[in-house]
C-alpha cells in the first residue's frame, strides 16, 4: 500500500515563496530564493485514527542555480540545489547539473543528473489502523497497520539524456531517455500473526524498503501548422522494478491543441492515454498492496479562456468528458472508492505578473 498525505476535513495551510535574479555578467547568472510552507489538521473526526490526531508541519526551503554560458548560443551548464527542512525527516539535501550542447540552429543535445527525495507522509508517519480482514482458521482476524515516525525519506538519483531537432520553425521532435535509482522506498512490511484466544490479529507497519530502479523513454514532438494553431503530442515508456512502477503504468499517450481565437479567446483540448496496471499480486508488489489493477482508460480535457485585458485571464475547464467517472489509482485498503475521478468542471483566474516574474493565481 502506498499511502499518501491526507489532509483531514479541519487543516491549514499557508505558503511563502521568492525568489532574486543576478546577471553577474553576460555569460553567467543566479538565481536564488527561499520559501516557508506550514499546514495544521486536526484528524479528529476522521474514521482511520492517527496518532497523533492533531500536527503541525512546517517545511523551510532554500534554493540556487547557477549558470555560465561557456560558448555563447552553443555550449551551457546548469548547477544547482535545493536544501529543505521538513519536521518529518530533518534536512533534505537536491542537487541537479545539466549540460547543453546547440551544434546549430536544429540540433540540440543535452544531459543532466539530479537527486530528489520524498518525504514520508502523515499516513505513513501516523497512522494507527485496524480493520477487519475476514476468517482464518474459524477465527475472525483484523489487521493492523500503524505508521512509523522513524521513516527516512525516498531517494532518487536520476540521469537523462535528451536530443532535439528543430527540421523547420514550425515542427520539432524531442526524444529524452532516463534511468532513475531508488533507495528507503517507503513500503508495508510483511504481516506478523499474533494468535490470541479469541481471534488473529495481523500487524503490519511502514518502513524503508529495498532499492529498486526505472527506465524509460520519452518521444514527444510539436507542430505548428497556422500560426494561431499549436498541436503537441507526447508518448512515454516505462519499465522497472515492480515496487517502483505498481502504481505506474507502462505506456502514456497524450494529443493537445492550442488554438487562439478572435477577441482575446483561446481553445485548448487535450486526449491522454494511460495503459493498465496490473494487479498488485501479479507484480510482486509489497505487502498489503490491494489487489486491483487499474484498467486501460482515456482522458478528455476542454477549455476555454478568455484574456480580460493584459494581465488576466479567465478560463473554464471540463475534465474527464469521456465519463461520468472512472479509475485511476487502486482502492485503498478501507475499500472507500477513493480512486474514482469524477467528470467535473473548473474555473481559473490567473493575474500575470509580467513575462519574467511569472504569475499569481
Amino acid at each position: 500500500m502506498r499511502a499518501s498525505a491526507h489532509p483531514g476535513k479541519n487543516a491549514t495551510v499557508v505558503t511563502w515563496n521568492f525568489s532574486i535574479p543576478n546577471q553577474f555578467t553576460p555569460r553567467q547568472s543566479l538565481i536564488s530564493g527561499g520559501s516557508f510552507f506550514t499546514t495544521g489538521d486536526n484528524l479528529t473526526p476522521d474514521p482511520a485514527p492517527y496518532a497523533p490526531e492533531r500536527r503541525r508541519t512546517d517545511v523551510f526551503s532554500g534554493f540556487a542555480q547557477y549558470e555560465i554560458k561557456i560558448v555563447p548560443d552553443r555550449l551551457r551548464i546548469l548547477a544547482g540545489t535545493k536544501l529543505e527542512h521538513n519536521d518529518y525527516t530533518g534536512l533534505e539535501y537536491q542537487p541537479q547539473g545539466r549540460l547543453v550542447w546547440t551544434p546549430d540552429r536544429v540540433n540540440t543535445i543535452w544531459t543532466s543528473v539530479s537527486r530528489s527525495v520524498r518525504v514520508p507522509s502523515r499516513n505513513e508517519s501516523n497512522l494507527d489502523l485496524l480493520i477487519p480482514s475476514g476468517i482464518i482458521q474459524g477465527e475472525p482476524s483484523f489487521l493492523s497497520i500503524v505508521g512509523n515516525p522513524g521513516l527516512q525519506s525516498e531517494h532518487i538519483i536520476a540521469y537523462e539524456v535528451g536530443y532535439r531537432v528543430q527540421p523547420i520553425p514550425t515542427l520539432s521532435f524531442d526524444l529524452a531517455l532516463y534511468y532513475n535509482s531508488y533507495d528507503n522506498l517507503i513500503v508495508t512490511a510483511a504481516p506478523a500473526f499474533h494468535f490470541l484466544p479469541k481471534e488473529i490479529l495481523l500487524t503490519s507497519e511502514f518502513i524503508n524498503g529495498d532499492d529498486a530502479e526505472t527506465s524509460g523513454a520519452e518521444l514527444s514532438a510539436k507542430w505548428q501548422p497556422v500560426r494561431r494553431w499549436t498541436i503537441s503530442a507526447a508518448v512515454t515508456e516505462t519499465h522497472g522494478s515492480a515496487v517502483a512502477v505498481n502504481a505506474t503504468p507502462q505506456r502514456l499517450f497524450n494529443i493537445q491543441s492550442r488554438m487562439n481565437l478572435p477577441h482575446r479567446f483561446e481553445l485548448d483540448s487535450g486526449l491522454y492515454h494511460y495503459s493498465s496496471i496490473a494487479i498488485g499480486q501479479d507484480t510482486g508488489a509489497p505487502a498489503f498492496q490491494p489487489f486491483q489493477g487499474v484498467p486501460t482508460f482515456n482522458r478528455v480535457d476542454v477549455g476555454i479562456g478568455w484574456h480580460l485585458a493584459s494581465r488576466w485571464t479567465f478560463s473554464v475547464w471540463g475534465r474527464n468528458l469521456q465519463s461520468d467517472k472512472h479509475v485511476e489509482t487502486r482502492d485503498t485498503v478501507l475499500s472507500n472508492e477513493a480512486e474514482y475521478v469524477p467528470r467535473s468542471v473548473a474555473f481559473k483566474l490567473v493575474w500575470q505578473l509580467n513575462e519574467k516574474n511569472g504569475s499569481k493565481q
